[in-house]
């Protein structure tokens, strides 16, 4: 009989190779929607796409604040790891575009701040960091209420899914205008508060039997099929199937040059989703190439440039 387990400890084992795996998704899709290739590609590599960023910080940042609950400490690193690195990247293109007219003050300053966000819209594919930056600023509070405190993380996911569920519903009907603004990031919010209530069962060492874990991903794979199938959905499905890709591919050491490319693409996961979206688009702006040469362009300097700019913002933000 199969005596298979799910260990969430999975998850946080492999956390590194995911982030790899949900870059290399992005890259990817990006690369397919603008060489017009047959969808399929698209969908198949949005398994672990951004969406699963959002669920894996949530993870990471239960585990991390669950070590240490210094706040000060928190905010400092979230900053010196996100938004001073954000701000070197961004900068020279946001600063060009000003020049050029491309784009006023008060939007540069919007833009540098992820600000315009939330009253423009996806900017130039910016939605993730400003999307983290407000979680990342609220977590402190939900992490000492809903863990530290009552010690009910199914209550907390339950709380905060509801309440998005709410403002999501509430905008959509009184701000149907305002809420193809921000669409592209509440919908996705949802993975950010499952992301920590996992971190939580991984600490617990907590498992699924194999029969538990078959139904959930047959019911994610019913939803996939039946195209109900939003971020929310695919990240929730590719997540436990990716591990257990992955913990059958390295069992025993095996694979190792795999890993150790897929664990380099995820350390420099945020560097890779900047430079190669920047480059694209400046591109596109400045010498008006199309939209499969720029994205080609752009994924390859972005592989060479990650691990020198990578260097260079860890300079400056000690």
């Amino acid at each position: 009989m199969l005596q298979y387990s799910f260990q969430f400890e999975t998850i946080s084992k492999y956390r590194a190779e995911l982030m790899g795996l949900a870059i290399l998704g992005v890259m990817w899709g990006h690369l397919m929607n603008d060489t017009y290739q047959p969808s399929i590609f698209a969908q198949l590599a949005r398994l672990v796409h951004t969406p699963g960023f959002l669920f894996l910080s949530g993870f990471g940042l239960y585990y991390s604040f669950s070590n240490n609950s210094d706040v000060h400490l928190f905010f400092k690193k979230r900053i010196a790891r996100l938004y001073i690195p954000f701000f070197i990247m961004v900068l020279p293109f946001f600063i060009s575009l000003l020049v050029i007219g491309k784009c006023s003050f008060l939007q540069f300053c919007g833009y540098m701040t992820t600000l315009a966000f939330w009253y423009e819209g996806n900017y130039y594919a910016m939605w993730y960091v400003a999307v983290s930056i407000v979680l990342y600023a609220v977590f402190p509070l939900m992490y000492r209420a809903f863990f530290n405190k009552y010690d009910r993380p199914i209550l907390f996911c339950g709380i905060f899914c509801f309440l998005m569920a709410g403002i999501i519903f509430f905008i959509q009907n009184i701000f149907p205008d305002y809420w193809k603004i921000v669409k592209f990031g509440l919908s996705r919010s949802y993975l950010f508060p499952i992301g920590c209530v996992c971190g939580y069962l991984a600490k617990k060492k907590a498992s699924v039997a194999w029969y538990y874990l078959l139904i959930y991903i047959l019911v994610c794979g019913f939803f996939f099929l039946m195209r109900i199938n939003t971020p929310v959905t695919r990240t929730m499905m590719g997540i436990p199937m990716v591990c257990i890709l992955l913990d059958y591919l390295f069992d025993k050491n095996k694979n190792e040059k795999l890993k150790k490319l897929l664990s380099w693409f995820g350390k420099y996961s945020l560097e890779l989703y900047l430079l190669h979206m920047l480059i694209y688009f400046a591109l596109r702006i400045f010498l008006e190439l199309n939209g499969a040469v720029s994205i080609s362009i752009g994924i390859v300097c972005g592989i060479l440039l990650c691990h020198p700019v990578s260097l260079f913002t860890k300079r400056i933000a000690r």
